[in-house]
C-alpha cells in the first residue's frame, strides 16, 4: 500500500518551495518510473503499468489515484494551493527518514498504518506506544491499543497532576472513550501502564483551536504542531479515500 514515502520527498521540496503545478508521488507500487516521494508536473505524461497504483498530491493537499493500466496527462491540475502543505509534509519525512508506512516498525507502530480507515482512527490516543497527539474536541477524546495487547484493564495517570484511572478495555473493541476522572489538558504527559508489559506508553496532549474543515488542512496542522505519528496515519487516510474516488 503505502510504500516507500522516502526523503526523496524532503529533499525535493525542501530545497526550494513547491510551486504550483507541482504534484507529490505520495504511494506508488507496481511503478517504478513513478518512486513514492517524487514530484512531477501536472502537465506530464504518466504512464501506470497494469496492476499497478500511483497516488498523487498537489499543493492544495487534492489526491488523485491512477490505477494501472494508465497513460497520459493527470486530470489533477494544481491551481495555486498553498505551498506550505508539501512544505509541511516534506518536514514530517525529512523529520524521520523513513517509509511513512514502516516509520512505526522501530516502535510497534507499522498496525496502525494498516489498521487506519476513519478520521476517528487517526484522532485516537495510542494506549500501546503513547506519542504526542493532537486534538481538538475533548470530549470526542478516544484511547486505542494495539490488537496484541490483551489484557482487560490499564492505569492511565496524568504525570504533573497525579491524577489516575483504571481503563477497563471491552474485548470486543480497540478504542475506549478518555476517563473523565482525568481531565486532558494542553502539555500534559500521561502514562498508561497494562500489566505484564514492560513498557509504559506516554502520551503528551497537544489542544489545538479552530478545527480545519478539511483533511489537508488537519494534515498541516498536525506537522506544524508535531504531531507528526497523525499526520502519517492522516496521509494514509488521504490516500486510501483518493482510491475510492473522492
Amino acid at each position: 500500500m503505502m510504500s516507500r514515502f522516502l526523503s526523496a520527498l524532503a529533499a525535493t521540496l525542501l530545497a526550494g518551495a513547491a510551486q504550483a503545478g507541482e504534484l507529490a508521488v505520495i504511494e506508488s507500487s507496481g511503478a517504478p518510473a513513478l518512486p513514492p516521494g517524487g514530484v512531477v508536473a501536472d502537465d506530464r505524461p504518466l504512464a501506470v503499468p497494469a496492476g499497478g497504483r500511483v497516488v498523487l498530491m498537489d499543493a492544495s493537499g487534492r489526491t488523485l489515484a491512477l490505477a494501472g493500466p494508465f497513460e497520459g496527462v493527470p486530470t489533477l491540475k494544481a491551481d495555486g494551493g498553498d505551498s506550505r502543505l508539501l512544505q509541511a509534509v516534506a518536514t514530517l519525512v525529512a523529520s524521520t527518514g523513513h517509509d511513512v508506512t514502516t516509520v512505526g516498525a522501530t516502535r510497534g507502530y507499522a498496525w496502525r498504518i494498516g489498521s487506519v480507515k476513519t478520521l476517528a482512527d487517526v484522532m485516537a490516543l495510542d494506549a500501546s506506544e503513547g506519542g504526542r497527539a493532537c486534538l481538538y474536541d475533548l470530549s470526542k477524546a478516544e484511547l486505542v491499543r494495539s490488537p496484541t495487547d490483551t489484557q482487560p484493564e490499564a492505569t492511565l495517570m496524568a504525570v504533573n497532576s497525579g491524577e489516575a484511572a483504571t481503563l477497563a478495555w471491552p474485548a470486543d473493541s480497540p478504542r475506549i472513550a478518555w476517563p473523565a476522572d482525568v481531565p486532558l489538558r494542553d502539555g500534559e504527559s500521561y502514562l498508561i501502564e497494562q500489566p505484564a508489559k514492560q513498557t509504559v506508553a506516554e502520551v503528551t496532549i497537544k489542544i489545538l483551536q479552530g478545527e480545519p474543515a478539511s483533511l489537508p488542512g488537519r494534515l498541516q496542522q498536525f506537522v506544524e504542531a508535531g504531531c507528526d505519528d497523525q499526520a502519517r496515519l492522516l496521509l494514509a487516510l488521504m490516500a486510501n479515500e483518493a482510491g475510492k474516488g473522492g
